[in-house]
């Protein structure tokens, strides 16, 4: 997986916003393709989809990543 960690100091308050980029490889491409198009405030956003967000969290094997799987498990089997 390739990620390229962007970040941004706003000068007034000294909040710092982190943006991590992920490169579309072949190992998270099924992540990519399950995006889709939520409304918000701001317009419409593409956001990957539960099954594609457990997808890019189980590489990582942080106690929050897991229980971010196990908290997106609960929602995909409520439906």
């Amino acid at each position: 997986m390739q990620i390229h960690r962007v970040s941004k100091i706003e000068p007034g308050t000294g909040e710092t916003l982190m943006l991590d980029l992920l490169i579309v490889t072949p190992q998270i491409e099924s992540a990519w393709e399950s995006r889709t198009k939520v409304e918000w405030e701001h317009g419409r956003i593409a956001v990957v989809s539960p099954e594609g967000l457990i997808l890019l969290k189980s590489f990582r094997k942080s106690c929050q990543d897991q229980d971010d799987i196990a908290f997106l498990r609960s929602i995909i089997d409520e439906d």
